[in-house]
């Protein structure tokens, strides 16, 4: 028998294993933590006005300390910071303290509220058709600094980057349209297939994202961290390197597929709510047999995190939920169907927060956290499956 720990929220479950299992993880990943002082050195701003994107607290930028390293070299300028909700909700005043430390009181803070539509600014249409609002005063600044965070995303291929553009600091409006695209336009087909996890090529999503790029009016600079236990152990300005740093090194392939897996999202911020915390079972079961089991640590302290997700749940079967995307596009609507796909292939048992209902509504059971049935089979592992993935194909 042997104990295995998983992240749970801000907890620690331990888990007591009687079956042999493999660890999937890779044991050779560089961790050496990036001195965040030698990524600013030689960087020069033009002008006085410097709006800092930054992600919301849903993602494990470690935001005191980048802030710390940039702002001692450029102190003497007027500083507005940004956080890239998208369509998230707004974080409290205690999680930004917690996440900003400090700065909230020493620099002027402006969180992203996509529906609040007085506060964006039309700049132009990408070649997809998409109308793209960002926020206004973000567009008033000289020069605009973003700091990313890249991990497999399930329909946009890899978060950061361009998303701290869109969805991050654009309207609902904006948002909505560029999200539809991971629906074929033909509502027999679906789902687009190029919009998948860890995919760019074909991807529709990113490709319109990527335009949004070519409109913006200010001069900007991303530099897109790859995270690691709160450290950042890759950067690059290139959003694409830090892509191929993040499959180089978390992309896992297996010869055979398991039977059993046994997974955590990582913990908080990774299981906040469910809409967060699913992304861990999206990126495991590429490793899974089809009708194979999986038991998942994922807190749900905030419940699904959108009313639309439940919403789409409540209709019930895929086929309905499909049409009603077709005909009524919400971006948590999408998550719904991913939900109940997985539903259909897979024996998903969650140690969670969620309600008997919410897990009625998923088509999921409930799993005790503690215990674990005989005869699992082939048994694999991944303790952080919010940055852990494999392909799909």
């Amino acid at each position: 028998m042997e104990e295995i720990i998983f992240g749970y929220g801000r907890e620690k479950k331990a888990l007591k294993i009687n079956e042999s299992f493999e660890l999937l993880e890779n044991k050779n990943v560089e961790k050496k933590e990036i001195d965040l002082n030698k990524i600013f050195e030689n960087l020069k701003i033009e002008g006085e006005k410097i709006g800092l994107i930054l992600p919301d607290t849903t993602r494990p930028l470690p935001a005191k300390e980048v802030l710390k390293s940039f702002i001692s070299k450029f102190f003497d300028k007027e500083i507005t910071i940004f956080i890239g909700t998208g369509t998230h909700r707004s974080p409290e005043k205690e999680e930004l303290m917690d996440y900003l430390g400090e700065y909230i009181e020493k620099f002027r803070v402006i969180i992203n509220s996509a529906k609040n539509f007085e506060n964006y600014k039309y700049i132009g249409k990408t070649e997809m058709g998409t109308e793209v609002e960002l926020l206004e005063n973000l567009l008033m600044q000289d020069q605009i600094i973003g700091f990313t965070v890249v991990r497999p995303h399930y329909y946009a291929g890899f978060s950061g980057g361009r998303k701290i553009f869109l969805p991050g600091v654009s309207s609902y409006k904006t948002i909505q349209q560029n999200h539809k695209f991971v629906l074929e336009k033909d509502p027999s087909k679906g789902k687009n297939p190029y919009a998948v996890l860890g995919s760019l090529e074909k991807n529709p999503i990113h490709l319109d994202m990527m335009d949004v790029l070519k409109l913006i009016p200010v001069p900007y600079l991303l530099f897109n961290f790859v995270v690691l236990n709160k450290k950042i152990i890759f950067y690059s300005t290139d959003f694409y390197k830090s892509v191929d740093f993040v499959k180089e090194n978390f992309q896992l392939k297996v010869e055979e597929k398991f039977d059993t897996l046994i997974i955590s999202a990582g913990g908080f911020p990774f299981d906040t709510n469910f809409i967060q915390g699913h992304k861990a079972l999206e990126h495991s079961i590429g490793a899974l047999k089809e009708g194979g089991k999986i038991f998942a640590y994922i807190e749900a302290k905030e419940g699904f995190g959108s009313k639309d997700c439940s919403d789409f749940l409540k209709i019930g079967s895929i086929e309905a939920v499909t049409k009603k995307l077709h005909m009524d596009f919400k971006v948590y609507g999408h998550t719904a169907l991913t939900i109940l796909l997985k539903a259909k292939r897979f024996d998903i048992n969650l140690h969670t927060l969620l309600s008997d209902d919410d897990l009625k509504l998923m088509k999921y059971k409930r799993w005790d956290g503690l215990t674990l049935p005989k005869n699992l089979g082939r048994v694999g592992i991944i303790n952080q499956a919010s940055l852990y993935y494999f392909p799909q194909a």
